[in-house]
């Protein structure tokens, strides 16, 4: 492989929504040559301004995301902010970048979403696959699941993996840790 740093996108720090227009520039040029975006760092609201710039690029909705999170991050606010780490999946689908159906979840655990959240998220056809879920079938097999459905009408793929999908034995530093999660060992292969 032939790797690049292309340098950091311009963040503001008190200013999110700015940041997130940075960070979608910089991603879509990338994309627009033909190479694959890797983006390192920040928060997972990063994922609304990378799946947005993959949406810029190949076309909305011929891009599906499979996202690795312990969290479910559909939320419509936090604190009265729509911009954060807990709202990039709502942002995204509502904007229109990427369809709900392709929106695949996996390794989700804890004591949410709450019940209005997970109403809107079956409306949006999003597939989300429990940590319970992997426990029971095996990584291999949900994996397979998740690549399908993702890529049930897309031509793209976008992996957006959060550090707490990583159990915080492995991840001690992620600001919202939830016992139960992925090993290195599991994730690498992936």
């Amino acid at each position: 492989l032939k790797c690049v740093d292309y340098g950091d996108a311009g963040i503001d720090p008190f200013d999110p929504v700015a940041s997130h227009e940075e960070v979608r520039k910089r991603v879509r040029e990338i994309a627009e040559t033909g190479a694959i975006p890797i983006t390192l760092g920040g928060d997972h609201s990063l994922m609304r301004p990378d799946g947005q710039a993959m949406a810029d690029v190949y076309g909305k909705g011929k891009v599906g995301i499979i996202h690795f999170d312990a969290h479910y991050d559909a939320g419509t606010n936090q604190f009265g902010h729509t911009v954060t780490h807990g709202t990039p999946v709502r942002n995204l689908i509502e904007e229109g970048h990427i369809p709900g159906k392709n929106f695949i979840q996996v390794g989700l655990r804890g004591w949410i979403p709450i019940e209005d959240d997970m109403m809107w998220m079956r409306s949006q056809g999003i597939k989300s696959h429990y940590m319970a879920e992997v426990e029971r079938d095996g990584f291999d097999k949900v994996m397979e699941r998740a690549i399908a459905e993702a890529m049930d009408g897309p031509e793209y793929l976008f992996i957006s993996f959060d550090i707490d999908s990583l159990d915080p034995a492995y991840a001690p530093g992620t600001g919202t840790p939830e016992p139960g999660g992925f090993t290195p060992r599991e994730m690498f292969p992936m």
